[in-house]
């Protein structure tokens, strides 16, 4: 993130305050009343701080601008949610191009020590009102995810998000 921050052109101080503020973080747990022993965090963003979604944002940006260099395709993000829309005048097109583009993203996404939840996923394809099948085929109804280190993901397709 720091790193980030300095290529980006941000102050010196704010790229110090940064590095502070994600590192040497001491965390309690409790459960059931009971409180564990204190444990450092020298990774991630408070969870609930307002700042960790401002800093996923920025955090990001290389992202999106791999994706603004897509035709036919592109990518919406939202705090850590987000959705990729894809083109194509066959469902074949359209569905190779979404698969293509998640693809990208994980890629970045693992590059940059992210991870995203396939279980999480969804997949929907929309047509005319009076699709012609023998010239855009029938619905794709897996999108096939390959994951970083070659495991491959079924995304199921859904009538509705």
């Amino acid at each position: 993130m720091v790193h980030l921050f300095t290529i980006l052109g941000f102050a010196p101080e704010l790229c110090l305050w940064v590095r502070l503020f994600l590192t040497d973080r001491r965390v309690a747990l409790q459960l059931n009343g009971e409180s564990m022993p204190k444990v450092m965090l020298n990774h991630g963003t408070p969870q609930g701080s307002p700042l960790s979604p401002i800093l996923l944002a920025i955090y990001t940006t290389p992202l999106l601008r791999i994706a603004k260099s897509w035709k036919f395709h592109s990518l919406s993000l939202y705090v850590d949610n987000g959705s990729i829309f894809a083109t194509g005048a066959t469902h074949i097109a359209a569905t190779t191009r979404a698969a293509k583009a998640l693809e990208d993203v994980t890629d970045w996404l693992t590059r940059s020590g992210l991870k995203i939840d396939p279980t999480k996923m969804e997949y929907i394809s929309f047509q005319p009102r009076r699709p012609c099948v023998a010239t855009m085929g029938s619905p794709i109804s897996n999108l096939r995810l390959r994951l970083p280190g070659g495991r491959v993901v079924l995304v199921r397709r859904f009538s509705s998000v």
